[in-house]
């Protein structure tokens, strides 16, 4: 087992996110990067990396 001696967690909002994928989509032409699934993939990242980013916040280990 591996433990961190940091944890670097890059902070944007969720509208910065879906601008720049929404962009990415229209310049390389990727059908992934349509709204509902942009809308799936930040839902699906709230639910399974947040609590990680809580997790190593209370040992200390965060820097955003």
């Amino acid at each position: 087992i591996c433990t961190p001696d940091l944890v670097v967690f890059l902070a944007c909002s969720n509208q910065r996110l879906k601008e720049r994928l929404e962009k990415r989509a229209e310049q390389q032409g990727r059908p992934d990067d349509n709204p509902k699934a942009i809308d799936r993939r930040l839902t699906n990242f709230k639910q399974n990396a947040i609590p990680l980013v809580k997790y190593f916040q209370e040992k200390g280990l965060i820097v955003t």
